[in-house]
């Protein structure tokens, strides 16, 4: 039997299976067909607690709990691949194939790490790129290798089989061998590693101890005489202190200690008188003092009061009088050695500069301020009391020095007029939104810029306000407040120091589309109708609404008589009906806001 549904969702006819759906022909291959013009095709599968979905799809065979839930366990029906949304839980995951792998693709990253079986060793690699897999470690049977270029070269690890074979040492910088015959090594200042079994002796190191300040050894052995002997396991440790030679005699397997720094040590045997500078002998302990009272000395003693002219000055002389320090008089400088041509003299003119009138004169006359002329930069003083006007003069002092004058109107803070207001505004519908652009105001150091808006009548809010940091000639703020259709008002202002300019306007209409929803599907379960459906997407949709008709005939059915049946904002319902052979019909609805 043929069972259709009419394209407004409208089922054609009822159709009750109370027993089994048995689609067997009786022939070797039998095929039940479960075709759709849509771009899959669904088996539903239901009992009293599951409700499953067989879903075929863009070459993959897909398990859900809807028609729409096809990602989470799908087949790819050409090639095999799985893929599965959840955990995958087993006894035992076995992965067959010549080079078995498994990749951690880590999506946040573009760096991927492998686990690998190959050659029989498990490796685990490193991808910095997200597919060279360069950098990596081998755990094998009987070899483990380690790759890194850029830290350490590769070197395998293996058993010794006597002492020095090379394959027990992983070389590295900074790596010393031990010598298990000879005992603990020694790294001296000349780089060379010694062979100790004997000793350093201590009077050599007691000498050294003797003569550097913060010098000392940890963990000394025990020993008897002037040799301590370093057996196996023992450390000699030398700390602190400068100036180290380490000498070496490989004959009897000692290190002598030297301290080469320089010396600072001795006895005066003598001092000589220099310029200014007297010596009173003595045998232990000779003084050595300033001499001011000498004939030839260079610095007096100290003056019990003002300096006066006879007082003595100390100076150092040019190269033409022998480039020595002397002392002279303070009478005996001549005033003359000062003169550098500017400061000394006699007046004979003076004339005025800027600002000021009078002048030249030669034997006596009047300089004055010029608050007349056309240049002057200071004004007379008013004759007429009262406050001061906008376009009074004052004189301003710039960071440069310079002095100029201005108006008060010119002052950022003294100015009280509006700024003027945005111009060329306009509205522009775009999508389900108003798209509001102006100019900037013409006045300089606008503080900020808003934006209010009234919906269709109501009282105006505002919706925007930019700041000088996305300030433009031509500034933009989108509308997405509306939720009606009519007529949008807006107002734009400038602001500068708290005034508001006078607004810019502008008004646009707006019209809310009707709505409605797409791939509506009826299912007939018998004693329900299951509807489905996709919502359309907008911001004015209020909610949904489902309206149903029932009648004995088709023809009958009608959207005057339906009532409604469901309002929310479900994309699916649920229909119960009572089993009958009338025909059902329903409508689902957008209302927008």
């Amino acid at each position: 039997m043929a069972i259709s549904f009419l394209n407004n969702g409208v089922f054609a006819g009822d159709v009750n299976i109370n027993g089994l759906l048995d689609v067997n022909t009786g022939a070797s291959n039998t095929v039940a067909i479960f075709e759709s013009t849509s771009d899959k095709a669904i088996i539903r599968i239901k009992d009293d607690d599951t409700d499953t979905y067989l879903i075929s799809r863009n070459n993959a065979f897909s398990i859900g709990d809807s028609s729409a839930d096809y990602n989470n366990f799908k087949v790819n029906i050409t090639n095999g691949n799985t893929e599965i949304a959840g955990s995958l839980k087993a006894t035992q995951l076995e992965l067959e194939s010549a080079v078995p792998s498994v990749l951690f693709d880590e999506t946040d990253v573009t760096a991927n790490w492998r686990n690998r079986v190959q050659s029989g060793s498990y490796r685990v690699q490193y991808a910095s790129d997200g597919s060279t897999f360069s950098d990596y470690f081998v755990l094998g049977a009987s070899a483990n290798t380690v790759e890194k270029d850029t830290t350490f070269t590769e070197q395998a690890f293996s058993a010794a089989t006597s002492s020095g074979d090379p394959s027990s040492t992983l070389t590295t910088k900074g790596y010393v061998d031990a010598n298990a015959d000879t005992g603990v090594p020694a790294i001296l200042s000349n780089g060379t590693v010694p062979s100790l079994n004997t000793g350093i002796t201590a009077t050599e190191i007691n000498t050294l101890l003797g003569t550097m300040t913060g010098f000392g050894v940890s963990n000394l052995p025990s020993g008897t005489g002037t040799t301590f002997t370093i057996s196996q396991g023992q450390t000699l440790g030398i700390v602190g202190g400068t100036d180290i030679q380490a000498v070496v005699n490989t004959t009897n397997e000692t290190i002598t200690l030297n301290y080469t720094g320089s010396s600072g040590s001795g006895t005066v045997t003598g001092i000589t008188e220099g310029p200014g500078i007297t010596v009173t002998a003595s045998a232990t302990s000779p003084t050595v003092a300033v001499d001011y009272i000498g004939a030839d000395s260079l610095v007096m003693e100290a003056a019990t009061g003002t300096p006066d002219a006879d007082d003595f000055m100390i100076y150092g002389a040019d190269s033409s009088d022998g480039g020595d320090t002397k002392k002279i008089q303070f009478i005996d400088v001549p005033l003359s050695i000062f003169d550098n041509d500017a400061g000394f003299g006699t007046v004979t003119s003076v004339g005025s500069g800027a600002g000021l009138t009078g002048g030249p004169f030669t034997v006596s006359g009047s300089i004055a301020v010029d608050y007349v002329g056309t240049d002057s930069i200071i004004k007379a003083a008013p004759t007429l009391s009262g406050a001061v006007a906008l376009s009074d003069f004052l004189l301003i002092a710039s960071s440069n020095g310079n002095v100029y004058e201005t108006t008060f109107s010119n002052l950022p803070f003294a100015t009280n007029v509006a700024p003027a207001a945005p111009s060329s505004l306009v509205a522009t519908i775009v999508g389900e939104t108003i798209e509001i652009q102006f100019a900037a105001s013409t006045t300089s150091n606008i503080g900020y810029y808003q934006v209010w808006s009234s919906d269709d009548g109501g009282d105006y809010g505002i919706i925007g306000q930019i700041s000088p940091t996305d300030f433009s000639s031509t500034m933009t703020v989108v509308d997405t407040t509306f939720l009606t259709g009519g007529t949008m008002s807006y107002r734009v202002y400038a602001v500068k120091n708290g005034i508001y300019s006078s607004a810019a306007t502008v008004s646009k209409s707006y019209t809310v589309s009707a709505l409605s929803v797409t791939a509506m599907t009826v299912v007939n379960l018998n004693t329900a109708y299951y509807i489905q459906y996709e919502k359309p997407v907008s911001r004015f949709i209020d909610h949904i609404e489902i309206y149903m008709d029932s009648q004995t005939t088709l023809a009958a059915l009608n959207r005057s008589n339906a009532s409604i049946v469901y309002s929310g904002q479900n994309a699916s319902y649920m229909r119960n009906v009572n089993a009958s052979n009338n025909f059902h019909q329903f409508w689902v609805e957008v209302v927008t806001s």
